[in-house]
């Protein structure tokens, strides 16, 4: 974490001195409920779309389709622009509303778009309490295979797929820890085949948003 202080031949006079310039700079929270972000699911090469925003990837550096998905109307509206907008209502409102991931045009570009949704759906949810109740995947088992508000991460630490990049990460050794829906908070190390939001899929397009905007 960046600590505001002196730079060679600058004096630094800002009240903040000695304080992180942005505590959360290195934590994340979406607002919309994750549930297909690990390897059993669909996954996207970010080369061809990191060659589109200007940040080179190898190619086969994938990352998870339903974080592109999540994303991608934010981008499309501008909501990832650096400088003023013209449209914050609109970003707003699109920020207080659940996704359609085939909604927006460019959608083609997310590998299995269509069912990158909730519980293999259209539909990503903004999260509000008792949502867990649209996660159900198996309508024949509904008790058996909604999700429960203890395995919805809102809330977790950065972290980084870059080989000896520890200082992309709260926690050496890598891991994140994430608060969940009910309130409790688990510590997750770092896989690389992991769980969400620990692992490279995540890192992945974090790392291509990072870079890119």
């Amino acid at each position: 974490m960046a600590v505001i202080g002196d730079q060679p031949g600058q004096l630094c006079i800002s009240p903040y001195k000695g304080l992180a310039d942005n505590h959360s700079d290195h934590y994340h929270y979406f607002g919309y409920v994750v549930d297909r972000a690990t390897y059993q699911y669909p996954s996207t090469d970010l080369a061809p779309i990191g060659g589109a925003i200007g940040v080179p990837l190898p190619a086969g550096t994938y990352g998870s389709s339903q974080i592109l998905a999540m994303a991608l109307p934010f981008f499309s509206i501008g909501a990832f622009e650096r400088s003023p907008v013209t449209n914050g209502a609109a970003i707003r409102q699109r920020l207080d509303s659940d996704i359609n991931v085939t909604s927006d045009p460019l959608s083609g570009i997310i590998n299995d778009v269509a069912i990158s949704g909730n519980a293999g759906g259209t539909t990503i949810y903004r999260l509000r309490e008792g949502i867990e109740r649209f996660l159900i995947t198996d309508i024949n088992n509904p008790a058996a295979s909604a999700m429960a508000q203890s395995t919805v991460p809102i809330y977790w630490d950065s972290v980084s797929s870059t080989p000896g990049a520890a200082a992309a990460f709260n926690h050496v050794p890598g891991g994140a820890n994430t608060l969940y829906m009910d309130g409790h908070v688990t510590f997750i190390r770092y896989e690389e085949n992991g769980e969400f939001p620990a692992n490279a899929l995540w890192a992945n397009v974090y790392g291509l948003i990072a870079a890119g905007f």
